[in-house]
């Protein structure tokens, strides 16, 4: 018996020797190299608009050290389109150059003697939406609107995707001359649900696991690889419309086809900011298609439709037998162009 107590008491020992031993291991973040830091989207009909940084380490009371003086050469192909022109603050910008879905692009960025960094993306060909319904349910109480999206996934190609959600709320604001025009907010729609948890995440059972392999979505982003080739219905359980002080709100729906660099780089950091504050994770690397740097150089395209809900008692009350004026910009009269038989449709 008291031999057994002397090897237990002995494996004690040397577990608690073992864990006092710790091996300190020194590590100076002022050593690392800094790199370039890239961040910028590019998208048919838009500006490319680049912006450059120099990366920090965590304890950086500094902030963001953007890099100015830089040479950045962009490219479509292999064909030298021009330099970008440093507007101050590390933007790089150039309207000149025309982005085209199906295309490839570059940058390569030097200090005017090497290439110091570079990056490339391709700019995916839009998916149409088909059509979008509209119907609405109660959910605890609340009344939510059903949005289905429909469209048809390509078969034979990888695609990427992102929802992008935007409701255009029309204020009514009364001018200096006494006139009421109409000023338009910009505001992200939240989506609760999807039929098929393309946009959840997981944990939740079914066809959802397939999907995405982190807890939540909040940039929306899903890929084709199980419904490759399918005809889509994404059904969204969204806000109704809460309209008592506006004259309507237009909710736009954009499907956007984004390059596959830019859906890894979305996705990684979302786990990271979905594990940052759990000591216990592994850490996660964001995703960069930067050579020799660090960020994103990423593309897409896109389809919209939209829907539309009018208050038609706040219309009637300031626009009492209005005609249609045509045209729907801040400032305008309000398009009586919405007064119609349904408080809903599709443009």
């Amino acid at each position: 018996m008291m031999k057994g107590i002397k090897y237990i008491s002995l494996i004690v020992a040397l577990f608690y020797l073992a864990i006092a031993c710790k091996e300190i291991l020194e590590y100076d973040e002022d050593s690392v190299n800094k790199v370039i830091v890239v961040s910028g989207i590019l998208s048919p009909d838009k500006a490319v608009d680049i912006r450059l940084s120099r990366s920090i380490n965590r304890f950086d009371t500094l902030g963001f050290v953007h890099l100015t003086g830089k040479t950045v050469a962009f490219f479509k192909g292999n064909t030298y389109l021009g330099d970008l022109t440093h507007l101050g603050k590390g933007r790089y910008y150039s309207d000149q150059f025309d982005i085209s879905a199906g295309n490839t692009y570059s940058i390569s960025i030097s200090d005017g003697t090497h290439e110091e960094a570079s990056s490339e993306t391709n700019v995916p060909q839009p998916v149409q939406i088909i059509r979008l319904d509209t119907t609405y349910r109660f959910t605890q109480g609340e009344r939510r609107i059903i949005v289905t999206v429909q469209f048809a996934e390509p078969l034979g190609t990888d695609n990427y995707y992102r929802l992008e959600l935007v409701d255009e709320v029309f204020v009514p604001y009364m001018a200096a001359n006494k006139d009421i025009r109409i000023r338009i907010l910009r505001i992200p729609a939240r989506v609760y649900s999807d039929n098929n948890w393309l946009l959840r995440g997981m944990g939740y059972y079914g066809k959802s696991d397939k999907f995405h392999d982190w807890a939540g979505n909040q940039f929306n982003i899903f890929s084709d690889r199980h419904i490759e080739g399918e005809d889509m219905r994404l059904e969204l359980e969204m806000d109704y419309f809460r309209t008592d002080s506006v004259l309507g709100v237009n909710r736009k729906i954009y499907l956007q086809s984004i390059s596959k660099d830019y859906f890894y780089y979305l996705r990684t950091v979302m786990q990271q900011s979905q594990t940052a504050s759990n000591p216990f994770n592994e850490p996660v690397q964001i995703y960069t298609n930067v050579k020799n740097g660090a960020g994103i150089l990423g593309g897409y395209s896109f389809s919209v439709d939209s829907i539309v809900y009018i208050n038609r008692a706040l219309i009637d009350s300031l626009f009492p037998g209005a005609e249609l004026p045509g045209s729907l910009n801040p400032g305008d009269y309000f398009p009586s162009a919405f007064i119609g038989d349904r408080d809903m449709k599709n443009l």
